[in-house]
């Protein structure tokens, strides 16, 4: 080999070295500089519990790979236990759950916790961005891969995502690799590739749910052998088929392997439970998930015993929860719409790794090499979006995060494209990749409520969207530097958070959205009136937030910290979140079954707020658990007429009271 390549290939590898350096980088300091997310506790305390006893009930809608993962630092450390939390309680129970999980992580500290567990879920990220820039490198060159390698670095949704401890980039590291290692069983129909596929279709499965939504791309891109593969050897149908079979009895094997090889989600020695897929769907689902087709199925599959309990749980929790309100564009609706994961994608990606993916697309689709390739890098990505928009869960882009891994490899195929055709090309791309990630390295670590420029950046992503594509709890430690020089007293009303709240600040919390609270007493019932400075999260606002904060959007708000948190300050009127912490009294008083207490908060809430549904649906428990059935009855049915008249926020609502209602009146 000449010098002069010898230099260039050492400058190659220095290049990759130090891009590699500079993601892990912006991953470490994503996970140190953001708050813990509302779905973080959970996952965490799941794999605790995992390692600790082996309980899969805890967290079964998720499959349990990322969670071993995320916990495997916290094992031989003395971890200050929940109170009267023990393995193998509340099966399905996701309010024990929550709770139980965010109670561990208050009392042991945030940082000593979630910092360890979310460096080790970084390993995931740059791991993919291996296996995108070896794939590049291998199709487009060594300027493709650098190029992959630039394009993850500096991309906000990948960071966003690429270091918290959930199963999303879980998902999307062993779909990669699943694709991948098809096409290079195609090539080489060898039993060492076989098993290679075997394993990271196992790992895909105990990866996410979703997993399944790859299953149509694999398929296809298996049946059209002659484009996707035009290099491979002649191979008999039935070998291929005998091969792919076995391949997916080593992933169940992999999957069972995950949950220890145990079909109950129980650990050994905990008391028998009656839970089941079905009764799981009727408890949980709204009514027309309970009889879909993918219910019937799954209620069908169950008998078999081909899948552990624990999964099977988290498929019936899917489907259970398969259709969602969402707020986009302004407007709210009871379900999904089609639109929201397309529209997410144009606004939340970059857009230098839009134009290069389309780019790549483009040019690709010219040659019969370059097809082989547009078909692996993008068809899984275009059948992914896809079925994705016919889902009713819209909730956030990381649920098409997959879509992004692919867009990576067409983006650097565009790169590649531009630096052997166009005159000085390659420092053209060089120097829009450097400006790229310098730009994502200037917004660090807000990378979740990242928009590009065609939402308007972050301030425009807020008109957009309200929901985890903005606002996931990320950012509850800025709340603390910025009342340090506001007005006292301080309120919060937050996405998340519950107990470690304390953690972060020492304002006042008030009616917020999706919070976990455990009250040892009563909690103290918030004014009708407040002053001082109130930090509002876009998601307690309207529209996604219910009509009680509406008056804030009367005022001004001083400053929004991170993308996604309002800061009034002076004197508000909010006589709905008033009577929602009544709501709250009376729902305590509830469970500890003092039902004239509870009775007496509900009626002052009712005072403040009277055509709340969420008001009503308490004051309808409260007259029931004191007896008097038949006016709880009249709640019950005024709570669901109010309840329609706003499906897009109260559509569940009117469900849990109808069943409630429907209980009641059972002798």
């Amino acid at each position: 080999m000449a010098t002069g390549e010898r230099s260039l290939r050492a400058w190659t590898w220095a290049l990759a070295a130090a891009l590699l350096a500079v993601l892990a980088a912006l991953l470490a300091d994503h996970a140190r500089r953001t708050s813990v997310t509302i779905d973080e506790p959970v996952h965490l305390y799941a794999g605790v519990r995992y390692w600790q006893c082996g309980d899969f009930a805890v967290n079964p809608e998720h499959p349990p790979l990322a969670k071993w993962l995320a916990a495997a630092p916290l094992q031989g450390r003395g971890w200050i236990e929940p109170a009267d939390a023990r393995c193998g309680d509340a099966l399905g129970d996701k309010r024990v759950h929550g709770l139980n999980a965010n109670d561990m992580i208050a009392a042991n500290g945030v940082t000593p916790m979630l910092l360890p567990a979310r460096l080790a879920m970084t390993a995931l990220t740059v791991l993919l961005a291996i296996v995108l820039a070896v794939a590049a490198w291998r199709a487009f060159g060594a300027a493709g891969g650098l190029a992959a390698l630039a394009l993850v670095a500096a991309e906000p949704t990948l960071l966003a995502h690429g270091s918290l401890v959930t199963t999303d980039m879980a998902l999307t590291v062993t779909g990669v690799c699943t694709v991948l290692a098809l096409r290079a069983w195609m090539r080489v129909p060898d039993l060492r590739r076989l098993i290679v596929l075997a394993a990271s279709a196992g790992a895909l499965l105990a990866s996410k749910h979703s997993a399944v939504l790859f299953l149509p791309a694999l398929l296809l891109l298996w049946a059209a052998r002659p484009v996707t593969v035009p290099e491979a050897p002649a191979m008999p149908i039935h070998r291929q088929l005998a091969s792919l079979g076995l391949a997916l009895a080593m992933a169940l094997a992999v999957l069972w392997t995950a949950y220890g090889w145990r079909a109950s989600a129980l650990p050994p020695g905990a008391q028998p439970h009656a839970m089941t897929a079905a009764r799981y769907l009727a408890e949980n689902g709204r009514p027309e998930q309970a009889t879909s087709l993918p219910a019937r199925v799954l209620t069908s599959i169950e008998p078999t015993g081909l899948l552990p309990e624990a999964y099977l749980l988290g498929l019936a929790d899917i489907v259970a929860s398969g259709r969602r309100t969402v707020s986009v564009l302004g407007t709210s609706h009871e379900s999904g719409v089609w639109f929201y994961f397309p529209l997410a994608l144009a606004t939340k990606a970059s857009l230098p790794l839009l134009a290069l993916a389309v780019l790549g697309a483009v040019v690709l689709s010219r040659t019969r090499e370059g097809r082989a390739h547009l078909a692996w890098f993008g068809v899984p990505g275009v059948l992914y979006l896809v079925q994705s928009t016919g889902s009713g869960m819209n909730i956030g882009v990381r649920h098409v995060l997959p879509v992004f891994a692919f867009l990576v490899l067409l983006g650097a195929g565009g790169a590649a494209w531009i630096g052997r055709r166009v005159p000085y090309g390659r420092w053209g791309v060089a120097l829009g990749l450097a400006l790229n990630l310098a730009g994502t390295v200037a917004g660090a670590p807000h990378h979740i409520a990242f928009g590009n420029a065609l939402a308007g950046g972050r301030d425009g992503m807020r008109r957009i969207f309200t929901d985890s594509n903005v606002e996931w709890g990320q950012n509850h430690r800025l709340i603390a530097p910025e009342a340090a020089h506001r007005r006292a007293p301080c309120w919060v009303a937050l996405f998340g958070g519950g107990q470690v709240n304390g953690h972060y600040h020492r304002c006042r919390v008030i009616p917020g959205s999706g919070a976990w609270f455990r009250f040892d007493a009563p909690p103290q019932p918030m004014p009708a009136v407040i002053e001082g400075t109130l930090f509002a999260s876009t998601t307690v606002l309207p529209p996604r937030g219910g009509p009680e904060y509406s008056p804030l959007l009367q005022h001004t708000p001083q400053a929004v910290l991170g993308g996604s948190l309002y800061v009034f300050e002076g004197r508000f009127e909010l006589p709905g979140a008033s009577a929602l912490t009544h709501a709250t009294r009376s729902a305590w008083y509830l469970r500890e079954e003092q039902p004239a207490a509870a009775l007496v908060e509900s009626t002052r809430a009712l005072a403040l707020w009277p055509d709340d549904p969420r008001v009503q649906l308490v004051h309808a428990r409260a007259l029931g658990a004191s007896g008097r059935r038949a006016e709880a009855r009249a709640w019950f049915d005024a709570t669901i007429a109010s309840a329609r008249r706003d499906p897009a926020h109260y559509i569940d609502l009117a469900i849990r009271a109808r069943r409630e209602r429907d209980a009641l009146a059972s002798p």
